[in-house]
This record gives structure tokens, sequence and C-alpha cells, in this order.
């Protein structure tokens, strides 16, 4: 066997991922300002209403699944219109529609004849977390069960959600 002269991939440089994540807060705390939001109230709409501080002073990276919500809900119309789209195509409605209010991630999951890898990645959640949620060893965080509503619930209940969240009627 020959071997490979390849250089293996460069690991991310730690002092240009805290620039990233400085800069990404400063463009958010900017965008809450100019919507005249506490941090309290615009990072809630999110999911995550104790983390805001800390993704604004790049302190911490920002899960997938919020940055995403975000798009959704802080994004143009028709950017967060074209998202939730997205998020929701290529579901197949079965038994009675999409009303998922009591049932548990397992039983959605299957409902929509998915695997877990399938179900999870749709939400940006990786497949082990997302088993850890489905068998209770860990709390579904506020953030994903947004997400799950509007990947998953029924039309109507998805577009108000998205519009509540949004500030629109």
């Amino acid at each position: 066997r020959e071997k490979s002269t390849a250089e293996p991939p460069a690991k991310p440089d730690a002092r240009a991922l805290a620039e990233t994540q400085k800069s990404t807060g400063a463009i958010l705390r900017d965008l809450r300002k100019k919507r005249g939001l506490s941090q309290r109230k615009f990072w809630m709409k999110v999911g995550v209403p104790n983390c805001g501080a800390l993704y604004e002073q790049g302190k911490c990276a920002m899960p997938e699944t919020v940055r995403y919500l975000l798009t959704l809900v802080y994004g143009s119309q028709q950017r967060s219109l074209t998202s939730l789209k997205e998020l929701r195509a290529n579901l197949t409605s079965l038994n009675g529609g999409r009303n998922i209010d009591q049932l548990s991630l397992r039983e959605i999951r299957g409902k929509f004849k998915l695997n877990q890898a399938e179900f999870w990645e749709r939400l940006m959640v990786r497949q082990s977390v997302g088993s850890s949620y489905e068998n209770g060893k860990s709390p579904t965080p506020k953030h994903v069960q947004l997400l799950l509503m509007l990947a998953y619930g029924s039309d109507k209940k998805a577009l108000a959600l998205f519009h509540d969240l949004r500030g629109e009627k």
C-alpha cells in the first residue's frame, strides 16, 4: 500500500472562530437594538432567553437550530417564508393530518415514517442528541420544540406560530 501524501484537514483556528462568534454577536446585538427589544425578549422568541448575552458577546457557540430560528423570526418576510417552506418540504401528512400536539417525539417521527437520522437532520440536531430527547434522557430545549412545531405541526398551527414569532398578525 502506498502512503497518502495528502495532508490532514486543518483544524479550525480557535482565534478565528472566536472572532467570527464576536462579529456575529455584534450583528445580532445591533439587530436587537434596532428593533427596540431587550435581550430577554429578543432571544425568548427563538427559545433561548438566558443565552442571548453569551451569544452577543461571542462567548458561546450558537446551535444551528438557533441560527435557523433567527432567520425565520428576524429575517426578511420573503426569506423567512422560503425557509419555512423548505423546512416543511417533502413531508407527507399521515393519519389525518399533522396534529402532533399530544404525541411523543418517537410517535411524531413514526407518523412521518422517518428514521432518527432523517427526522433530526431536518431540525439540525445530531441523531445521537435527538435520540436522548426521544428516550427522555435529556429534556427537549425550547428552540428545538419550536422547530418541531414549525416542521411537523399542522399547516395552520405552524403558520400561526411563524407569524406569532415574527410579531405579525
